[in-house]
């Protein structure tokens, strides 16, 4: 054998030791960040979910409650937004992605990576799927409330003269806008990191197979 096939083939094999030590090191730090991220998300939905009946109850107490056409239409809108909201968070559960447990490790990678895909396409739209019709329903429900319904004893102090109406809509902008921010932000520090590394979990696996 030639010394340049012996310099190539301990070239060869100590790349692929590296390799298999970052690879095995990227597993094992993506399945720790991944378990961790998990427990965040399965906490999160049962909050988020929780919150969402307590709403559906609010809204639907103020549908009776303000009778006039414009507040209903918010505790409509509200409504088919929080319904919606619990639908979206149950259809995102890993368990609906990962159905076989014994699959090859890319395989089950892959699972991983759109499990995380859907979590951050999750969170940077929530302006669009939450603040956006929360917004809409509220300010509807608020500026649909008039002197008329005085007998009714929630928000009629704040919110029958048109200057407490405009500060409360502020204020929904102000918290719904804050809302959509903080969970784009939690996208990208939470998310995009974790599908960054398995992106490089799965180049350095096609790697080894060379």
């Amino acid at each position: 054998m030639e010394e340049q096939e012996l310099k190539n083939i301990w070239k060869n094999s100590s790349r692929t030791e590296d390799i298999n030590i970052n690879a095995s090191q990227l597993l094992k730090d993506f399945k720790f960040g991944m378990e961790s991220r998990e427990r965040i998300v399965r906490r999160r939905d049962r909050r988020e979910i929780i919150g969402a009946i307590i709403g559906i109850l609010g809204f639907g107490y103020s549908f009776y409650a303000y009778p006039n056409l414009i507040s209903r239409i918010g505790t409509g809108i509200g409504l088919v937004a929080l319904a919606y909201i619990v639908f979206k968070l149950r259809n995102n559960r890993k368990s609906k992605l990962v159905r076989e447990l014994f699959l090859p490790i890319e395989e089950q990678l892959s699972y991983q990576k759109q499990f995380m895909v859907n979590q951050y396409k999750l969170l940077d739209t929530v302006v669009f799927w939450v603040s956006a019709p929360l917004f809409i329903a509220n300010t509807l429900l608020v500026w649909g409330i008039s002197k008329s319904d005085q007998s009714r004893p929630i928000l009629e102090e704040l919110t029958t003269k048109w200057e407490s109406k405009l500060l409360t809509t502020l204020v929904f902008v102000l918290l719904f806008g804050y809302i959509g921010l903080m969970n784009k932000k939690a996208a990208r520090v939470n998310w995009q990191p974790l599908i960054n590394q398995i992106d490089t979990i799965l180049n350095n696996l096609k790697e080894e197979e060379k």
